[in-house]
């Protein structure tokens, strides 16, 4: 039959009282997460030259720090985490013009701080755009 045990993991969510730094990514970014990982999920398959392996493999390791950073609250400023998040989302949407057009405002804006994932999420538009137009 049905698992009784699942409603009590449910239960759990809202009694914790760590803080919500604790590796926990603010509210309004939390949509980056599964973007990102549908993202992963829908090009993995796609991507099968070992130079388009090698791409979505650094878009990945790039949206983990990024994801790593927006959870230590301050590391990343509000409105380059919503910069982010909007180029990612408009990476699923399709809307390559955008998601470019955000990647290169980060990579002037946050550069110098923020290369470790500007850099290489880069990977997600170029591919998404060579595989799903």
């Amino acid at each position: 039959g049905p698992k009784s045990e699942a409603y009590v993991a449910d239960n759990q969510s809202g009694s914790g009282s760590a803080p919500s730094s604790a590796g926990t990514i603010p509210s309004e970014y939390a949509n980056i997460v599964p973007a990102v990982n549908e993202l992963t999920a829908q090009l993995t398959p796609v991507c099968t030259s070992p130079p388009e392996k090698k791409q979505l493999s650094e878009a990945i390791k790039a949206s983990n720090v990024l994801i790593a950073k927006l959870s230590n609250v301050g590391v990343v400023s509000s409105e380059i985490a919503t910069k982010a998040m909007q180029m990612i989302v408009a990476v699923q949407y399709a809307d390559y013009t955008t998601a470019t057009s955000i990647h290169k405002d980060l990579s002037g804006s946050a550069w110098d701080n923020h290369k470790d994932w500007v850099k290489g999420i880069k990977g997600f538009i170029v591919l998404a755009q060579k595989k799903f137009r």
